[in-house]
């Protein structure tokens, strides 16, 4: 998992939370993550804020946030050294720059 902040909402927000489960939401500072056992008896929440700067430093926000999101989410679904996967890539400029 991140360095994220972690969150901890009350039980009715996490009923709702399949066994298995992956949630991602939109918040208002950023993207919330909430990811259940097999057995739903624990559930992870995490926040990945907005805000965050690519390696030129240019500000890429929800999109940096959300990729952050769905690599800690989803991370053995990712592209490794030895397998295909999912990439992610989030461009600071547009397709006319």
């Amino acid at each position: 998992m991140s360095d994220a902040p972690v969150v901890v909402f009350p039980d009715t927000l996490r009923a709702a939370i399949l066994e298995g489960s992956v949630v991602i939401r939109r918040v208002s500072n950023g993207w919330l993550l909430q990811v259940s056992s097999d057995y739903g008896d624990v559930v992870v929440d995490e926040v990945f804020e907005d805000g965050w700067s690519d390696e030129s430093g240019s500000e890429i926000g929800a999109g940096g946030s959300l990729v952050r999101c769905l690599w800690s989410g989803f991370s053995g679904y990712m592209r490794t050294k030895r397998g295909g996967g999912l990439v992610l890539q989030v461009k600071s400029d547009g397709f006319e720059d």
